[in-house]
This record gives structure tokens, sequence and C-alpha cells, in this order.
């Protein structure tokens, strides 16, 4: 059941901004954001707060590929939490950090490969309800981008 109050966080803050953007646009947006989140990644200090922030950045955007390849690969859509996409505690700096580059250049493919129809095509999220996969794509955007400011 969505929560109404974060449904409406959601919808104002989230999907509007993603509102008449193509794939194309979105993609770079996603691109430009993950390379210079990768940076701050590549740099920071390797520690146990690092380390949980970063694994539940991936662990959620890995959760919402899954979510938006029901759209382009006719995968069934499986009711999951994102726990299980989420990098293991004890995976090595280096590794965590590759794993972030490595599912964000997943996110900007399958961005790209969206057709116009498909944005507007809907997928469920646990806490929003039904969101179109453009505002997946803002979601997956806004998160690691709010999320990286717990990285110092």
């Amino acid at each position: 059941m969505p929560n109404p109050i974060m449904k409406l966080f959601n919808d104002v803050f989230i999907v509007r901004p993603t509102q008449g953007k193509s794939a194309a646009q979105l993609a770079d947006s996603l691109e430009a954001h993950g390379k210079r989140i990768y940076q701050k990644y590549s740099g920071a200090p390797r520690t146990q707060g690092n380390h949980n922030a970063i694994s539940h950045i991936i662990g959620i955007e890995r959760w919402s590929l899954n979510r938006l390849r029901t759209l382009v690969e006719g995968k069934p859509l499986v009711q999951d939490e994102y726990d299980a996409y989420r990098p293991t505690a004890d995976t090595p700096w280096p590794d965590l950090i590759e794993q972030f580059r490595k599912t964000r250049e997943e996110t900007v493919a399958l961005a790209r490969s969206l057709t116009h129809a498909q944005l507007d095509q809907t997928v469920a999220h646990n806490e929003f309800g039904e969101m179109v996969a453009r505002g997946w794509l803002g979601y997956m955007d806004s998160h690691a981008t709010r999320e990286s400011f717990r990285v110092r």
C-alpha cells in the first residue's frame, strides 16, 4: 500500500520534473550525475559508513533497474525489496566503486533503450505505488544524488 505523503513528495519533486523529457535527456542526466558521483566515491575514505551508503545506493538502483526491465524485456514483475540487490558488507572497496559505475552504466543504457511510449508506462514502486518509467529514471537519478551526500 503506497504511503500517501511519500507518494505526493515523489510525484511533486521526482516525477513532475521528468515530464516532457525524452529518454535521451533523462539518460544524459543520469550519465552526468553518475560520473560526478563515481569521482566522489573513488576519492572517498574507506569507512564503514561510506560503504553502507554506497551499497544502499547500488541496491536501490539495481532494484529499480529490475522493475524497469519489466517494460523493456517483458520480465514479470517480482514484488520484492531492494535488499537482495545490495552488495554485501564484505564487498571490497574497489569492487564496490566499480559496481556503482557498472550499475549506473546499465541504467543509462536502459534509459536510452526506452521508447517514447514506454516512458509513460507504469511499474509499481513499493512505497509510491504505480510510477511511470520516466519517473523511475528521475527517482534513480535523484536518489543516488541525494544519498551521495552521506558519503564523506
